[in-house]
């Protein structure tokens, strides 16, 4: 590797030997969740049993159904609409399903890994984009656990520890590090779901501000020129939840929507997220790989995002978009600039070209959504970066071998990220 090549190569994802982090944000991390620290439901290998979620009864409240709308929606979309006010985990076996294609499930696992930075870069960007919906939001303000980047990083560092262990073990294995690993994080749904939805916290969760978790709004934020940007481009959306029609947390759609986080941009929008060289046939692996991963969190496969073609579920991603995420994404307000602006802090330690000046300009090229006044905003830095992005994703469709470089690089740095942590503590 040339000087030149190696030296714009760290500027997006750094230093391999170095984690440019402070030591304000470097604090020992636990990364290793055991099923009985957070759950002790899962009995012979069926996630759910004795899960609090039924604390209350889905069918005691109004929770998550969708009143009449004049959006037009599709059959596929009204299907997931249902699953609003179904707990999130349907009590899926964890044997594999009769649909399961195991070569093209090990298909998407390999995408996963050959494109591992652009599959990261998308999630990141996902969460900038999706953190908008409250349904989403509440609950991640009121654990407390990602509202500094310190926590953001400690956090989403620990998600994408989660993710590269299903995508480099093997989910369907009993004994394998990767299938315990999921089965952790199911039990977790589980446990947090009874936690929100029970008659005691409920209220708490729905209700949460980033005030009172101590965070002041400044003087000149954000989302007042975010809304006045897409007052006129968002369109009604899908009246999913309300001040008399609370959601129930960690629902199907909830569940659904989170496999969306996970894929939908690249599957959308390739070329944007710098994976314009992959095929059809690595993006329908993709798209299958999270189905099966659906199916084992708990998804019932009527709700799986993930079933149907690759047509079928890129024109499902882009309802979603047009529906969901950009109506969400004009009713910013500073609890989500403060929780967005807090995860591209902390993750900027590991993508150094992240902040949400660029992240927030970045997901409006994604989506064609024109953002004049928040552009006139940006500061010198927020742009370069922005335009750092735009241009190295556009060579990587030229040159697909740096996605595999940037690939590694992101691995090494991550893996020297882990090591430091755990030398710490």
């Amino acid at each position: 590797m040339g000087a030149g090549e190696k030296k714009w190569l760290n500027l997006l994802v750094g230093e391999a030997g170095s984690t440019g982090c402070p030591e304000s944000v470097v604090k020992p991390l636990s990364h290793s969740i055991s099923v009985e620290q957070h759950c002790s439901h899962i009995k012979n290998g069926s996630p759910g049993e004795d899960c609090p979620g039924n604390t209350i009864s889905t069918g005691n409240k109004n929770r998550g159904i969708l009143p009449d709308t004049t959006a037009p929606v599709s059959s596929r979309m009204q299907e997931l609409l249902e699953g609003l006010n179904e707990p999130g985990d349907c009590g899926n076996p964890i044997e594999p399903p009769s649909w399961l294609d195991r070569q093209l499930f090990n298909r998407g696992r390999d995408f996963y890994h050959r494109y591992l930075f652009c599959m990261s870069f998308s999630e990141v960007l996902a969460l900038v984009f999706m953190l908008s919906m409250m349904r989403a939001l509440r609950p991640l303000m009121y654990t407390g656990r990602s509202d500094s980047p310190r926590k953001a990083l400690r956090r989403y560092f620990s998600t994408f520890q989660h993710v590269t262990a299903w995508h480099e073990g093997d989910v369907w294995d009993p004994a394998d590090r990767a299938h315990k690993d999921l089965l952790s994080v199911r039990a977790i749904h589980n446990r947090l779901s009874g936690v929100f939805n029970s008659s005691k916290e409920h209220d708490r969760v729905w209700n949460t501000k980033i005030q009172d978790k101590g965070h002041e709004e400044p003087a000149c934020p954000f989302y007042h020129t975010i809304r006045e940007d897409l007052k006129d481009q968002a369109g009604d959306g899908l009246p999913l939840e309300g001040p008399d029609n609370p959601p129930f947390f960690i629902s199907q759609w909830d569940m659904s929507l989170t496999q969306y986080q996970f894929m939908g941009l690249v599957v959308a929008h390739p070329h944007k997220m710098g994976a314009g060289a992959a095929t059809d046939e690595d993006l329908e692996g993709l798209v299958h790989f999270w189905r099966g991963l659906g199916w084992l969190l708990g998804v019932d496969d009527k709700y799986n995002f993930c079933r149907g073609s690759l047509a079928e579920v890129r024109s499902l991603c882009l309802e979603v978009e047009r529906l969901v995420g950009i109506p969400a994404l004009a009713k910013a307000d500073w609890n989500y600039e403060h929780m967005t602006l807090s995860l591209v802090t902390g993750l900027s330690h590991l993508m150094h070209t992240l902040s949400f000046e660029a992240g927030f300009r970045y997901v409006a090229y994604t989506l064609d959504l024109d953002i004049p006044n928040f552009i006139n905003r940006m500061s010198f830095i927020g742009s370069v970066k922005y335009w750092l992005m735009r241009s190295a994703i556009g060579l990587l469709y030229y040159f697909p071998g740096l996605v595999f470089r940037l690939s590694d690089m992101l691995r090494a740095k991550t893996a020297d990220f882990k090591n430091r942590l755990s030398t710490k503590g």
